[in-house]
């Protein structure tokens, strides 16, 4: 979910409330292919795959670096360029690359149940004008010429495709930058794969934050949720959406509070083979809360409750604590799987808004059976000593895949995936890529644009690697 959070002061060492790392074993994995032109360098790659094994991949081949000023809404690496595409079949390999637009920030990718594929960006084609366009490819099919989408808003904030092939793109607009909370406006668009004017329409929400989550249930249900951003001691609750596959508008929000009289944060919906939620940060005068409100048989959100055991805060000690939001995966069987990353610090040196140097940062995983109300205890994933990027988590073939950046001595980086019964001993950990030195400002921040989905049978992973998109397939995965 993006968020830091600080959790208090640790006198123990972390391994110890954590438990010893899984064994290094295979994973599941295939090894990875450059995807993108060798002589191009590129940037903000997405990926997705269909249950049936249809996968795409599209990046920014870069041209330009973006002015902030200017751009304020696009993109978040500061580059502009070519969007580009490759569709491929996890079991035949890739197809060409396709020039999808120009000028092109921040797209988006997805394929849906039936392999129609889509893939959203903003462009600055025009001076001074941002505009989003879609291209979508039809099963077993290119991708076509590229629709500019007539909606009032610049970033496409998410992207799916449903069981029919209609493909839903979201979009926020910040309306007012000065004033707390924000003023955004959300809106959709439905386009038909076999043309059309499209279904434009707005999201009612009574979060008046910026910045949308999305994913797709197993039914085909777009659920869409809407981080609130308030002032300290002002309580919204977080709004979730719902659009079912035969609908054009997406039904009234469904409000949902934490619980006691904890203020909402940060929230991600998230789903997979055996439900979805609506996962979220809060907090309540000094406490933080993690919390998970499931989605029940009748479409609506249950109450929340606790999602992982966190590390209890002490009074004494050397080392400040600090944790990522956890990301959850719902595997077909039942349980939950959760994934954050753990950070220790030294104290902060004196001044206003200093912070203390980071001493490691470790992956850690927890598991709530199926049935079982409360997670385990979690597991530790990294390997060694060093400093992590934030995990990405989904599933594949009825159990789970991680995927991390891991720093190591001397500016150099891997990336690490763990596949199996994530937050168990049982779980299988190895380095998927080789030792490289990082693009230039992501030295110590474990970054590498990793990018991760699934669906089905299949997963498929990707990471920058120098200037270069790396990607590797997973199907059929088994414990």
């Amino acid at each position: 979910m993006g968020m830091r959070r600080r959790a208090g002061v640790l006198s123990f060492v972390l391994g110890a409330f954590a438990g010893a790392a899984p064994a290094l074993g295979a994973p599941a994995l295939t090894p990875s292919s450059i995807v993108s032109p060798l002589r191009e360098r590129v940037s903000e790659p997405t990926v997705a795959v269909s249950a049936e094994g249809r996968m795409l991949a599209a990046w920014d081949a870069v041209r330009g670096e973006l002015e902030p000023d200017r751009y304020p809404s696009c993109g978040s690496t500061g580059t502009y360029g070519l969007v580009e595409a490759r569709l491929g079949a996890v079991a035949h390999g890739w197809h060409g690359v396709q020039v999808l637009g120009v000028d092109g920030v921040g797209p988006v990718a997805a394929v849906g149940a039936n392999g129609t594929a889509a893939v959203a960006w903003c462009s600055l084609a025009k001076p001074n004008v941002q505009s989003l366009y879609v291209s979508i490819a039809r099963p077993g099919r290119p991708f076509g010429r590229a629709m500019r989408v007539p909606i009032d808003c610049f970033v496409p904030e998410g992207l799916k495709v449903q069981p029919d092939g209609r493909v839903v793109v979201i979009c926020s607009k910040t309306l007012e930058y000065v004033l707390t909370p924000l003023k955004t406006r959300i809106e959709f668009a439905l386009l038909s794969p076999h043309g059309g004017q499209p279904v434009i329409g707005p999201i009612a929400t009574s979060s008046p934050g910026a910045g949308v989550s999305m994913a797709e249930t197993e039914a085909g249900d777009v659920l869409v949720a809407f981080p609130p951003l308030a002032p300290q001691g002002v309580k919204y609750p977080q709004d979730v959406s719902q659009l079912t596959p035969a609908a054009r508008a997406f039904a009234a929000a469904q409000a949902i509070e934490p619980s006691k009289a904890a203020f909402i944060r940060a929230a991600k919906v998230v789903a997979g083979p055996g439900g979805a939620a609506l996962d979220f940060d809060a907090s309540q005068e000094e406490n933080e809360e993690d919390g998970m409100a499931e989605q029940l048989p009748d479409g609506m959100f249950g109450p929340s409750a606790p999602t992982i055991p966190l590390p209890s805060q002490s009074t004494g000690g050397q080392f400040t604590h600090e944790y990522g939001g956890p990301d959850i995966a719902f595997p077909a069987g039942g349980e939950r799987v959760a994934i954050w990353d753990s950070i220790l610090r030294l104290p902060a040196p004196p001044g206003p808004g200093e912070e203390g140097a980071v001493q490691s940062v470790t992956i850690l995983a927890a598991v709530r059976p199926a049935g079982a109300g409360d997670f385990q205890a979690p597991v530790q994933l990294s390997v060694g000593p060093g400093l992590s990027g934030p995990p990405k988590i989904t599933t594949a073939g009825g159990t789970t895949l991680a995927l991390w950046v891991q720093d190591e001595p001397h500016c150099r980086q891997r990336v690490y995936a763990a596949t199996g019964a994530l937050g168990t001993a049982a779980a299988q950990v190895r380095a998927v890529s080789d030792s490289y030195t990082p693009a230039k400002g992501e030295c110590g921040e474990g970054n590498g644009q990793l990018v991760l989905a699934g669906s089905g049978p299949n997963a498929i992973a990707g990471w920058m690697q120098g200037s270069a998109l790396h990607i590797a397939t997973e199907t059929a995965a088994t414990p």
